[in-house]
């Protein structure tokens, strides 16, 4: 988890920097997670669709997505990609977040579902959530506040914990996919359909999502750990690598945020921008194909900035 003096860290020291480089030369600047994750990546797709619809963004990776938004918050920083949990825990002072309320937060847009699963080697021998016992765990992440709060409602919703587990300590998401590979750990967090996983399973010989289990008890299990998830069905139909029979997977939203204070003219260039070449970025994240003003004004209790608002209401 991080610690509130390291948020406050990032946000006076490292956000400052990033200040004095990101604002000028372009129309805006795009925090991200570090180079070579799904979210990094996602920014390159954005940053692609503002460049075709003549507005530059920059892309600016952080360690992590949570380390970005009090910088983003505080308009260093003009944008942010973060999931729904991170942007609540950040909005309401709450779990990393504790007693450091992040004030100024708006939402742009609900972006598209990231469904997640624990992915496991093609050939390993763990079948099910419940095969997790005693076997090697990705545990710590670091300054990634998601980390281990997916790792515990994945294990959760098969009535286990970290004390049913070996624990492999992994600095971040990406330390996570190393130690995977590098046979560490026996799981690491999937994102399905992800480009990262594709590339993972190449190297390793194919891996699978292990499903979780349907029913009202092991849902709210899992979502004592992670509250704005829902489980969601995958059908084996979809041809989802990993997925070879139905199944269901944790799913939250991935939105764009920005500070209260962004002009309402550059939340509306990249409201434009994320519509008119969703499938530029379609191409790194299928699932953004589906991408809508209906999908995009999901609500998860935090004020939409008000251009964003106003350009949905066209």
């Amino acid at each position: 988890m991080i610690a509130k003096q390291f948020i406050k860290y990032t946000a006076s020291v490292f956000g400052l920097i990033l200040f004095t480089t990101s604002s000028y030369a372009q129309d805006a600047s795009l925090a991200t997670s570090s180079p070579g994750g799904t979210v990094y990546n996602i920014g390159l797709a954005i940053a692609e669709a503002g460049t075709l619809s003549e507005f530059d963004i920059r892309v600016t990776p952080f360690k992590s997505t949570t380390q970005a938004i009090p910088v983003v918050a505080n308009g260093q920083v003009t944008f942010g990609l973060a999931n729904a949990y991170e942007l609540k825990m950040a909005d309401t002072g709450t779990v990393s977040f504790q007693n450091s309320r992040i004030n100024g937060l708006r939402i742009v847009s609900a972006l598209y579902p990231m469904r997640m699963g624990l992915m496991v080697r093609a050939d390993s021998d763990i079948y099910s959530v419940s095969d997790v016992i005693g076997r090697n765990v990705p545990s710590g992440f670091g300054s990634t506040a998601t980390g281990e709060l997916l790792v515990s409602a994945f294990l959760a919703s098969s009535e286990l914990s970290y004390e049913d587990v070996n624990q492999i300590n992994v600095a971040s998401f990406s330390d996570m996919a190393t130690a995977f590979q590098a046979g560490r750990t026996d799981v690491m967090i999937g994102v399905l359909g992800s480009g990262r996983d594709a590339r993972i399973a190449e190297n390793v010989g194919g891996v699978r999502i292990l499903s979780l289990i349907k029913n009202t008890k092991a849902e709210k299990r899992m979502q004592d750990f992670v509250p704005v998830a829902r489980m969601d069905s995958v059908l084996a139909s979809s041809n989802i690598l990993g997925v070879s029979d139905d199944s269901y997977a944790l799913t939250y939203d991935y939105y764009l945020y920005t500070s209260e204070n962004t002009p309402d003219d550059i939340v509306a260039k990249a409201l434009d921008a994320l519509l008119s070449k969703k499938d530029i970025i379609a191409g790194t994240v299928s699932s953004f194909a589906n991408y809508s003003v209906v999908t995009a004004t999901r609500d998860i209790g935090i004020l939409f900035h008000p251009a964003a608002l106003e350009f949905f209401n066209k």
